[in-house]
């Protein structure tokens, strides 16, 4: 059953232009993978996006950078980081449609 679900994922992805190719988000720039993974609506078999697949060098560059802003951000006061994840809680709120849209989207949920 699964082969026949990626089979006809990848013949209807053929037919449908991208909505959206995701990219890797590495020491603050977009990065673009080389190779990207297909993301249907199970229900439409409509493309919702391509998602990266990450080849090792952008890989082991994105820990390494990680490692690196880690420091930093432990090194930031707890008031300053509050202020952070306060604006990400807003950002949430403020874009829960879209978010509940997108995973019904990839869901296939009708």
């Amino acid at each position: 059953m699964l082969s026949r679900i990626l089979t006809k994922n990848l013949v209807c992805a053929r037919s449908f232009a991208s909505k959206t190719r995701l990219n890797n988000y590495i020491n603050g720039e977009w990065v673009e993978a080389p190779i990207a993974y297909i993301q249907n609506n199970p229900a439409t078999c409509e493309l919702v996006s391509e998602i990266p697949e990450t080849p090792k060098d952008q890989f082991d560059l994105a820990v390494d950078s990680a490692r690196v802003a880690f420091k930093t951000w432990g090194s930031t006061s707890a008031m300053h980081r509050i202020r952070y994840m306060l604006k990400y809680q807003q950002l949430l709120r403020d874009n829960i449609d879209r978010l509940a849209y997108a995973v019904y989207e990839e869901q296939g949920k009708t």
